[in-house]
């Protein structure tokens, strides 16, 4: 018996530890997980695209949550802020993102060629506008000062 119970609790902590949900609302989310569950790409078709959209992919049981940049770039400028994204994600455990105005679709219209095969699996996407990622590295934001909760929403936060 006692080892059945040290079994489960080690099961639980390890499932537990995939995704850590800080504050959610139906505007607002602050979410952790870990590394193999998350994806970032310059959503270009192929290198000569003259624009592209930064986004990042987290994995939440059967849900996708996407959190993108609010314009479209150059695609030059989106592979330099992927390489400055991939410097304070790199050798890192968790990944943590910040999102605001959500909107709930099927994910097929994700499927390319390019994505994971862990990402295929979830059916729905919910998409975020992108506010920042932080990592035992370092945090970056979307807007100057937006690493600090302080400057979210005036100091509150979005309630459902």
């Amino acid at each position: 018996m006692k080892t059945i119970m040290i079994i489960i609790f080690l099961f639980s902590s390890c499932a537990s530890s995939e995704i850590k949900i800080y504050n959610q609302s139906d505007r607002f989310i602050d979410i952790e997980v870990n590394r193999k569950n998350f994806w970032f790409e310059c959503s270009l078709v192929n290198s000569k695209d003259k624009k592209s959209l930064m986004s990042f992919y987290m994995i939440n049981g059967e849900v996708i949550h996407q959190f993108i940049f609010r314009r479209l770039a150059d695609t030059k400028d989106c592979l330099k802020w992927y390489k400055e994204y991939e410097k304070i994600i790199d050798g890192t455990n968790k990944v943590r993102l910040v999102g605001i105005d959500r909107s709930k679709k099927e994910k097929n219209y994700l499927i390319k060629e390019k994505v994971p095969d862990n990402f295929k699996k979830p059916e729905f996407l919910i998409n975020w506008f992108f506010v920042r990622l932080e990592t035992s590295k370092g945090c970056e934001p979307y807007f100057d000062n937006g690493c600090t909760p302080e400057n979210y929403w005036g100091g509150l936060f979005p309630q459902n």
